[in-house]
């Protein structure tokens, strides 16, 4: 049994280390870019009727930018609401497209889906939301492309703060059974926020 058992957790460090973050503060975010498929991944636009777009982070190269990476599981958006309602508070309409902007990143790879149902329902939620946020970007990630790439947590959520070279300013990662950010941790994302609005 002992044998076996070890033999288990040997199996688990490859794991373990596929999984290791990329993002390191003070350093360049790795760029990544989704194909647009309708109803399934890019990013959102609309023009009468929603489209599916490629999308690239290169894309908001030169802006200050706020990037919440979630998981399409009702825990994960809980965990993240604190901050989801502070960026309304101070972000929404009052900087220009120019020079800010939230990219809202939603995989909906690895949540279970019942009969197929979990994953539609996730999905209308998120577009819901972009309707209602026509300043920020909203992106579908459907085969956890960007997760893999930036080595996030599984079934987690994440927040990114990157100034205008893309440079990793303020970063937390985390799963779906904690809060993410307290307000402790708010107020420090705030302040470097307010920083890098005011250079």
């Amino acid at each position: 049994m002992k044998i076996f058992f070890l033999f288990f957790l040997i199996t688990l460090i490859p794991t373990v280390v596929l999984a290791e973050t990329k993002i390191e503060v003070g350093q360049t975010l790795p760029t990544v870019s989704l194909e647009g498929k309708d109803g399934v991944s890019g990013e959102l636009k609309q023009n009468g009727e929603i489209k599916y777009i490629n999308w690239d982070l290169e894309n908001h190269n030169s802006k200050v930018m706020t990037i919440l990476h979630l998981s399409a599981r009702k825990p994960t958006e809980k965990n993240i609401q604190i901050l989801v309602d502070l960026l309304d508070t101070e972000t929404y309409g009052k900087f220009s497209k120019d020079h800010y902007i939230t990219v809202n990143i939603l995989n909906y790879d690895d949540i279970f889906s019942i009969f197929g149902i979990s994953k539609p329902i996730a999905i209308k939620r998120f577009i819901k939301r972009f309707k209602k946020c026509t300043e920020a970007a909203f992106v579908l990630d459907d085969s956890s492309t960007v997760r893999d790439e930036w080595g996030l947590t599984e079934k987690g959520c994440a927040v990114i703060l990157l100034d205008k070279n893309r440079k990793v300013v303020f970063y937390k990662d985390g799963d779906d059974k904690h809060v993410l950010l307290d307000m402790n941790e708010c107020k420090v994302f705030l302040d470097k926020f307010k920083e890098l609005i005011n250079e």
